[in-house]
């Protein structure tokens, strides 16, 4: 994921991009939420945003794009130099891992597997479901010993003040994907205490569950902090009584203090907390500024946390690559999870310090001529052995070429109507694909969104970042294993944007990065119809992409389908 602590300075040439958003995240800064009371009209979409000029992504093409001139919050934050140590020049050391540390406060009970209820509800969770008309309670777990419980909210008015205040919520961020699908709230499940409420800070969890015309219920995590009365910290969403006490709640990742608990309960390896080595506790959490699909937080100089929003049943990719890949040092350190199950809430990584963007570095060799063919060589390196990992940790099968030559096909014809260019190379795609229509081929886990916009170098070593895989699939999908040369094709087609972001006749720059590229990963022995195919799959995809939001860059796939016409 996108660690930009500390960033530091790249004087990139006029004719690169700008970088934007949360490197490694593919998350976009958009204006600061506001809450909304819920008679108020859904705001309307404001313009169009301004993508980078970088290879696109299934996940650039759902963002919304901001004037040109418009500033963003947070902006040159990807430029800002390293923030020094403190006034002493260091940092609060961590505190050793003791069994006889203190509690951040009373633990519920082992989270279960989630399960569906009558209104979409956890049916094996003790907590409280906030309707619109009326608070009930929640199944209870099944029968054996448990903590104490803490107090639940007590009076309707406020169940409705705090579900209207989260829905309203939800509207203005980013992490909601569903204002233009009609979705609406069905409930708000109150989950268990991770930490009560006395005499500290309370720390629970809601879960929103949202209902729409034609399509699946989706479910939200929204975590809350609860504090007295006039010790607020965070935004006041509503106020609650817990056990005769009348507290303020509010987001949890909007108050530092509070926010800082979730790592003493990852040290404490609490219920839900995988702790995968020692964790730095008592740092306060810092909210990232700009707005993204997911919430990032950064605790001090050293760990950052990653909040999945949206909650499906199945491990999170992110989360589950990252813990297969800990030791390959092609990642960013694993501090560990937070889950319900398998359902994956965060992930806690290390800072890197000074990373560069792999994205914007290529585009300044490139322009200057410089060569760039160490770099893609480490780059292949690295890519193969994070395949090598997954491969020997997580499952593998096997794909059918035909099955995947019929969906190319399909694609493909989809896009020919949409983008009459492509006419002229129906030839190109059925010869490329009927050179591989017979043949099986091993699949495996895999990054799934592999492009220079998603590596960083920092001191001097790259790593490879958000392997979430794209977002506007479906965990089920994310998680399938597919060919480890859909990886490859991917930072080939981002090398081929690297050279065309220069302007100039990049030809030679380009043909050595790839063969340098290729031969780091090892790929001498490359089944290059398979590869070719690929690669013609991505294009085809690009063009469409590039019709749609940015026409000026649509020669870029173009171009790269005509030489290959060409050749043929």
């Amino acid at each position: 994921m996108g660690c930009v602590l500390g960033l530091r300075t790249v004087r990139a040439p006029a004719q690169c991009p700008r970088s934007r958003g949360v490197h490694g995240l593919r998350e976009v800064r958009v204006p600061p939420a506001r809450l909304r009371r819920p008679a108020e009209p859904e705001p309307a979409d404001g313009p169009p945003e301004r993508d980078p000029r970088g290879p696109p992504g299934a996940a650039a093409a759902a963002r919304r794009r901001l004037p040109r001139d418009q500033p963003r919050p947070g902006d040159r934050l990807l430029q800002a130099r390293r923030p020094g140590r403190g006034a002493d020049g260091g940092l609060p050391r961590p505190r050793q891992h003791g069994g006889n540390r203190p509690r951040p406060g009373p633990r519920g009970p082992r989270r279960r597997r989630l399960r569906r209820g009558a209104r979409g509800g956890r049916a094996d969770r003790r907590g409280v479901l906030l309707g619109a008309a009326a608070l009930r309670p929640a199944p209870p777990l099944r029968p054996g010993p448990h903590p104490p419980r803490h107090g639940r909210v007590s009076t309707v008015p406020a169940a409705e003040e705090l579900l209207a205040a989260v829905w309203g919520l939800a509207q203005d961020a980013r992490w909601f994907s569903g204002r233009s699908r009609g979705g609406q709230p069905v409930g708000l499940e109150l989950d268990d205490w991770l930490v009560g409420p006395s005499p500290g800070p309370g720390l629970r969890t809601a879960t929103l569950e949202v209902g729409y015309p034609d399509a699946a219920a989706e479910r939200y995590l929204v975590p809350l902090v609860y504090r007295p009365l006039g010790t607020e910290v965070a935004p006041t969403l509503a106020e609650a009584t817990v056990d005769g006490v009348r507290y303020c709640v509010g987001e949890l990742l909007d108050d530092p203090g509070a926010a800082s608990l979730l790592l003493q309960l990852l040290a404490d390896g609490a219920p839900g907390f995988h702790p995968a080595r020692e964790v730095p506790t008592g740092l306060p959490g810092r909210r990232y500024s700009g707005e993204q699909s997911n919430t990032t937080v950064f605790f001090g100089r050293e760990v950052l946390c990653k909040v999945f929003r949206r909650l499906e049943e199945g491990r999170n990719p992110d989360a589950e690559l990252h813990e297969a890949l800990a030791d390959t040092g092609t990642v960013a350190g694993l501090y560990g999870t937070w889950r319900d199950g398998e359902v994956d809430h965060a992930i806690f990584l290390e800072t890197l310090p000074n990373p560069l963007d792999g994205y914007v570095l290529a585009c300044q060799y490139a322009a200057a001529g410089h060569s760039f063919t160490d770099y893609a060589r480490r780059l292949g390196e690295a890519l193969a052995t994070i395949h090598a990992a997954l491969a020997q940790r997580l499952p593998t099968s096997t794909a059918s070429g035909t099955d995947f030559a019929t969906a190319a096909r399909v694609r493909f014809d989809a896009a020919a109507r949409e983008v009459p260019q492509l006419a002229d190379l129906r030839g190109l795609v059925e010869s490329t694909l009927a050179a591989v229509g017979h043949d099986d081929f091993p699949t495996q886990r895999i990054h799934g969104d592999c492009h220079l916009g998603q590596v960083l170098l920092t001191d001097d070593q790259w790593r490879y970042v958000d392997f979430e895989g794209e977002p506007l699939k479906s965990i089920e999908e994310r998680r399938r294993p597919d060919t480890a040369w859909r990886d490859v094709a991917g930072m080939l087609r981002s090398f081929d944007y690297a050279a065309a972001s220069t302007g100039m006749d990049s030809g030679t720059w380009l043909q050595e990065v790839r063969l340098a590229f290729l031969d780091g990963y090892g790929a001498r022995d490359v089944d290059q119809r398979l590869l070719r195919a690929l690669e013609v799959d991505k294009a085809v995809y690009e063009v469409v992409y590039e019709s749609r939001n940015r026409p000026t860059w649509l020669h870029v796939p173009l171009d790269f389908l005509e030489s290959l016409a060409r050749e043929n």
